[in-house]
């Protein structure tokens, strides 16, 4: 897939990005800026980070009139249908005000539900990986794991050595958890029935949104795409067998699962089932079709979706289980 382009639940023909329809009078852009002038650039596609509207296009779950998607002022309550994986906005606190991002990274699955996208770009690399080794972990028989106590997820600002949380609106509060209301994180919890589910999704990445504005610095990327769960899980296999199975049969955004989920076993996944599968979605902007590792854990408590990009590009499966391991790893702690 190429840098920038939507990627699994992007639109379907014969709709625009983020769903809107072709032709409609031209509205500003998610952030508040013209579609044609990204952060004071030239017209282009969009970022790492930062899907822009096309032109003479509403944004992403509107009506034809309305103001662009994230445009209202922080502290009002009108949201769009958000990017499955994609960061929820604030709920309470903070003097009421609330942040609506939206968020389109080849590692978003951001993507892995209803309205995200991949806009990481450069050709997808499904070729890697050992048919789903994962690497050396193991896990106590599928269906009988220990229940090693309550664990919540720790969205720490930096992991994985010098992975740093994405600032995708300047001086918007980092990710916290909250009761998962829309998106990938409503899926799984209605999936897998985790009990009380608290939520948190971030994207990590070496460079910061403004640096991917540069294409120059593609080249040396690493990002990662997470979305953290955490409650009570009563079968992790059950649980992880019906979130995967809720991915390939929620169309209404052209998402399509390719094959079946592979078990694997990175060692950050001890005490835990883990499978990962590969999506693919029509860039509705390109007609090209993206590919993207989607990996997701299952333990008593905690469930945890990882979408890893390199380079602007997808990654093999044993290296997208690996680092989705190892994230689980520094994040999930006791609690």
């Amino acid at each position: 897939m190429s840098y920038n382009q939507p990627g699994p639940y992007g639109g379907q023909e014969p709709q625009g990005p983020y769903g809107q329809q072709p032709g409609q009078p031209q509205q500003p852009g998610p952030y508040g800026q013209q579609p044609q002038q990204p952060y004071g650039q030239p017209q282009q596609q969009p970022g790492y980070g930062y899907p822009q509207t096309p032109p003479g296009q509403p944004a992403y779950g509107q009506q034809p009139g309305q103001p662009a998607y994230g445009q209202q002022p922080y502290g009002q309550d009108q949201y769009g249908q958000q990017p499955y994986g994609a960061p929820q906005p604030p709920q309470g606190g903070g003097g009421g005000k609330k942040a609506a991002i939206i968020i389109g990274s080849a590692v978003l699955v951001a993507a892995l539900g209803v309205g995200g996208y991949f806009a990481f770009a450069g050709g997808d690399d499904d070729k890697g990986g050992s048919g789903g080794s994962g690497g050396g972990g193991s896990v106590a028989g599928e269906g009988k794991l220990k229940d090693d106590g309550p664990h919540v997820i720790d969205a720490k600002d930096q992991v994985l050595g010098d992975y740093q949380q994405m600032e995708l609106i300047p001086g918007a509060p980092k990710a916290k958890p909250a009761a998962p209301t829309v998106g990938m994180p409503k899926l799984v919890a209605d999936s897998s029935k985790m009990e009380n589910p608290m939520s948190v999704t971030v994207i990590y990445s070496n460079r910061s949104a403004e640096e991917l504005q540069d294409k120059s610095k593609v080249v040396g990327s690493k990002a990662i795409t997470f979305v953290g769960m955490y409650g009570k899980v009563a079968d992790p296999k059950q649980a992880l067998d019906d979130v995967f199975t809720d991915l390939k049969n929620d169309k209404s955004q052209g998402l399509t699962m390719l094959g079946s989920p592979e078990s694997v076993s990175p060692a950050g996944a001890d005490g835990a089932l883990m499978k990962c599968q590969q999506a693919e979605a029509k860039n509705p902007a390109t007609n090209q079709v993206d590919r993207q590792y989607i990996c997701i854990w299952a333990d008593h408590s905690t469930i945890g979706v990882g979408i890893p990009a390199k380079d602007g590009k997808g990654t093999p499966l044993d290296y997208s289980a690996n680092l989705t391991g190892d994230l689980r790893k520094e994040v999930r702690v006791a609690g």
